[in-house]
């Protein structure tokens, strides 16, 4: 009798952790909501200083469900998303305005010129200032 009640308990168990294994992949359209919701808002403001908590705070997300919504939407966690966001704006700055590597470094939120170099070496494959001298010769010849 009393291996059948700790077996009965195991199994209880068992059926609840794959339960809640399933809830979190599970992903509701309210959760893609929020997801979208917080893409606009990194979008308007690619400088904010964004962590996942604050992210999961402002859209009621676990981490789970944030990483998970990001990973299906975008194939890239949150804050690879942030980051990606952030070297767009970078590369935009870098064509249209004649501000210098370091203003744009601090306007998209980042606060190490070498970290950024780094990622947008391996992003675009030149480093920013090659970037923009090709990118001004470009527009020169039109």
């Amino acid at each position: 009798m009393i291996y059948q009640i700790i077996g009965l308990k195991i199994e209880h168990l068992i059926e609840s952790a794959n339960k809640t294994k399933m809830d979190e992949i599970y992903l509701t359209s309210s959760d893609y909501k929020r997801v979208k919701y917080l893409v606009e808002i990194i979008d308007k403001n690619p400088g904010f200083e964004y962590s996942v908590e604050y992210l999961c705070r402002e859209s009621t997300l676990s981490p789970f469900k944030l990483q998970e919504g990001f990973k299906r939407m975008f194939r890239s966690t949150a804050m690879d998303y942030v980051r990606d966001i952030r070297l767009e704006k970078a590369l935009f700055l870098i064509k249209t305005t004649d501000l210098s590597i370091s203003e744009i470094v601090y306007s998209i939120g980042l606060t190490s010129r070498s970290y950024f170099s780094k990622i947008f070496k391996l992003k675009y494959k030149c480093s920013p200032r090659i970037f923009r001298k090709q990118s001004q010769k470009t527009i020169s010849f039109n």
